[in-house]
């Protein structure tokens, strides 16, 4: 009948490329398979290669569209974004996702059971004192923690979770082809474009909705695609391009009836189109014609030569995809009719492909998941993780590498500078102009009052008002930073710096050199430097109470400055370190080279 033909096809062609490949005459990757339709045709297909284990390679297997692994999760997205709809809960309990049925779910409400996912957190909700089925109680427990990951995770990470905790991804890897998980981690890629936009769950399944109904536009994927020795399966619409040694132009039940659906006609800019208007019925593959033009099979008649020539196009292009062997099915019973009828006349003198009546089939070597080997295995996993993790490259700053050193050679304080100090009010163990809230201000001054050198006090004392909003204390000092700038200002270098031809404040740079054998990016930022008539001049600002000791302090800190200046200019580079804090006799800027 036209209902088992498909299968039997199937399973001849299934039988065929195994002895073919057993016998060592082919190979896999030989072998194109094409059905006619777009549409719930290949399954019986992907079904026999899988039950003599022919690795294939499926697309268009029924579209992604057609897809009831897309179908259930898009049920259980609505399912959650409305939690207190108890229709939507059902049909995710008796769906794949859970597998209920109807007398389970049925005894559950006649128990006084209650189709929510908060049945467990009410004392006074129905079913509190009943004794549900424990397959619909554990099936709403899991929904429940499936409410609570989608509000503490992100939408799509929560989905891959149910995923795993269900089991679903995993059971739809096992379809041949592994096309039903290729439409789940599709799915779940269409959900995070859809959250990450600002959508919520009702607009991802909304948005998987519209995908379903788009089936000629959203294809199914592959699980593993890329392989390559793989029987490769499609219908006649994706094999354009494509070629193999063996094609099997299959299914031949699954025609296509010519019909026009519309009209157009063009005469030189305008164009004037019919069409029929059907409402496709609920229960059949029928339509019901609402309306259409009076004269409507006039062009109906008028267009069904360019239908015919469309068919005859794509006959062509199946019969071409052929190199060496073209294997046609027929219909014994309508051999003029189905997919591929009009070809019958050109088959002639062609022989009947001579299919085994038997085949062996490989035997499946069970996987060994011993403890032993899963020890093992992880093992390996560890050290591969390991391997791939390591640094090809680094990046480090000079502040960072000063520190490091210093800390190794143990010349520097541990608590110097540290920048996890908390600024706080005075207290007889702590100074609040100390610190890096305080360095950074007075570095943020420092700038701006170069950078902008007709700044007043006034100008400078509210850019420190703006710097200390999330540092009020510091507003305390905002008169001793001022008078820090000030006296700065005043130092020679701070004239020269005005006076010279190129100053840059705050410049940052990135330098790519050696460590250790690993290529390192180092970053800094020089406070100030300045073209001299020598060449340049690197000026770094320190607000370290201990002024003597920053030569020793500073000193790997301020040699990696000349050094990555050198890099960019080439003239020669000098360094210095100026103290910002006054000193007890004089008042005036300590500079240190």
């Amino acid at each position: 009948t036209a209902a088992e033909l498909p299968v039997l096809d199937a399973g001849r062609i299934a039988a065929y490329i195994r002895a073919e490949v057993d016998a060592g005459r082919r190979h896999f990757s030989e072998f194109l398979i094409l059905t006619r339709k777009k549409i719930n045709r290949i399954a019986p297909y992907a079904a026999a290669l899988d039950a003599l284990n022919i690795p294939a390679d499926v697309s268009g297997a029924g579209a992604f569209g057609e897809s009831r692994v897309v179908e259930a999760l898009t049920t259980l997205l609505r399912a959650l974004a409305d939690p207190q709809d108890p229709l939507a809960l059902v049909a995710v309990l008796r769906g794949p996702l859970f597998g209920i049925s109807d007398p389970e779910l049925f005894a559950f409400k006649q128990s006084g059971g209650w189709f929510s996912i908060f049945h467990n957190e009410t004392g006074t909700g129905p079913g509190c004192q009943t004794h549900p089925s424990d397959r619909v109680r554990t099936g709403l427990d899991a929904l429940h923690r499936y409410d609570h990951w989608t509000r503490v995770l992100p939408a799509a990470a929560a989905l891959e979770r149910m995923l795993e905790a269900s089991g679903y991804l995993a059971l739809a890897a096992t379809t041949p082809g592994g096309v039903d998980a290729g439409d789940v981690l599709h799915a779940v890629d269409r959900v995070r474009q859809v959250v990450d936009t600002g959508g919520s769950l009702a607009d991802a399944a909304d948005a998987l909705d519209a995908d379903r109904e788009a089936t000629s536009d959203v294809e199914s994927l592959p699980l593993e695609p890329g392989r390559t020795d793989v029987v490769r399966l499609m219908n006649l619409h994706k094999a354009k391009g494509l070629e193999a040694n063996v094609v099997f132009l299959a299914d031949p039940t699954g025609g296509v009836k010519a019909r026009a659906d519309v009209h157009i006609e063009r005469d030189g800019l305008q164009a004037r189109g019919w069409l029929k208007i059907v409402k496709q019925r609920d229960t059949s593959w029928a339509k019901t014609r609402l309306g259409q033009h009076a004269d409507w099979d006039t062009y109906e008649q008028a267009e069904l030569p360019y239908v015919a020539a469309e068919e005859d196009r794509l006959l062509y292009v199946a019969a071409t995809r052929a190199r060496d062997t073209l294997v046609v099915s027929r219909w014994a019973d309508k051999p003029g009719d189905g997919a591929w009828g009009t070809l019958t006349a050109f088959l002639g003198t062609a022989r009947e492909l001579s299919v085994p009546t038997s085949v062996s089939v490989p035997a499946v070597v069970p996987l060994d998941c011993t403890t032993v080997t899963q020890t093992i295995a992880e093992a390996g996993r560890v050290q591969a993780y390991a391997r791939e993790t390591q640094p090809s490259w680094s990046v480090t700053s000079v502040t960072e590498e000063a520190r490091h050193i210093a800390r190794l050679s143990r010349a520097v304080d541990a608590t110097a500078d540290d920048p996890s100090n908390v600024v706080v009010a005075d207290t007889p163990s702590h100074r609040a102009d100390a610190g890096q809230a305080w360095g950074t201000l007075v570095h943020g001054l420092l700038e701006h009052a170069m950078r902008h050198r007709a700044s007043t006090r006034e100008d400078l004392r509210r850019l420190a008002l703006w710097l200390t909003v999330e540092e009020p204390q510091l507003r305390a000092v905002i008169d001793d930073a001022l008078d820090t700038v000030q006296a700065v200002a005043s130092d020679t270098f701070w004239a020269e710096a005005k006076a010279s031809r190129e100053c840059h404040e705050e410049a940052p740079f990135s330098v790519l050199q050696e460590r250790e054998g690993i290529p390192t990016v180092l970053t800094g930022v020089v406070d100030l430097v300045h073209r001299t008539l020598d060449g340049w001049k690197i000026v770094d600002y320190k607000t370290d109470r201990d002024a003597a000791a920053l030569p020793v302090k500073y000193a790997g800190q301020i040699a990696e400055y000349e050094r990555a200046w050198r890099r960019f200019v080439p003239e020669p580079v000098t360094a210095v370190l100026v103290s910002t804090r006054a000193s007890n006799a004089g008042g005036h800027v300590n500079d240190m080279a």
